[in-house]
């Protein structure tokens, strides 16, 4: 009877580690402010932080492996992770500090897929890499939100008067005074003219006669010599006249005889 207890009891030892180590819970994961709840069950191994890569599509978990073997169940929600080509369902890739692990789906739903994987002793990253992540899908490019287009006014323009120039008005300072007919201006007063006309010249305020030679002419006599002399002039010449004419007369006689 004693043997049979104790052997229970080493089977319950052996099975004991096993069910020890099994892990059931959910481990939260934020992108972007938004935080999602992953659940899971691990064997040997714990997880100790999860982050999202949306480039990449990836999930990377930080985790101690603290026996062999040693594997994780997690379940991912389709509508937060998923790996899909077209409308068919396809793998999840994980790799284990790089390199390829081998994947098995335990459970797949319309809305949640379930897969489990061995993770080798002294592994300290996992790697899940899908195809649509927090709704970003694999080859979808990153959308840039362009800034508002910023019309810029074009400075106002202030018109500026034209500039006036007033011309100022020239005065001539100079007298305008016009002198009557026989005088001249001088020293801005109107004068008599002194001048004397051709022939003429002046001698004490009085025109006189040019002197053109020094022998006896009508010019060089007085005015009543000069009318003397011309009524003597006239007689000799009417004198001649009257001889020339009895001459003629004389002549016409003699012919009638």
């Amino acid at each position: 009877m004693n043997r049979k207890i104790l052997l229970g009891l080493s089977l319950l030892i052996i099975a004991l580690p096993i069910s020890v180590y099994a892990v059931e819970g959910t481990i939260t994961v934020d992108i972007d402010g938004t935080s999602v709840d992953i659940s899971y069950d691990a064997e040997g191994v714990d997880i100790l932080g999860i982050e999202a890569d949306l480039n990449e599509i990836v999930l990377i978990l930080d985790v101690q492996v603290t026996e062999s073997p040693a594997s994780l169940s997690i379940t991912f929600d389709r509508a937060f992770f998923d790996a899909t080509v077209g409308n068919e369902d396809d793998i999840f890739i994980v790799l284990a500090d790089g390199d390829w692990r081998d994947t098995q789906e335990t459970e797949t739903t319309s809305g949640s897929r379930t897969i489990l994987f061995e993770i080798p002793l002294g592994t300290e990253e996992i790697e899940i890499i899908g195809t649509e992540l927090q709704g970003v899908s694999l080859g979808q490019p990153e959308v840039i939100e362009e800034p508002p287009e910023v019309i810029e006014e074009p400075p106002e323009v202030i018109e500026e008067p034209p500039e006036v120039i007033e011309e100022l008005e020239v005065i001539d300072k100079k007298p305008k005074t016009e002198c009557g007919p026989g005088t001249v201006l001088k020293d801005g007063t109107c004068v008599l003219d002194m001048t004397c006309g051709p022939g003429t010249h002046l001698v004490g305020g009085i025109c006189e006669l040019d002197s053109t030679s020094t022998g006896s002419s009508t010019l060089d006599l007085p005015p009543m010599g000069a009318l003397i002399y011309g009524a003597g002039a006239a007689l000799v010449i009417s004198f001649i006249i009257m001889i020339f004419l009895g001459i003629i007369s004389r002549g016409s006689r003699q012919k009638t005889n």
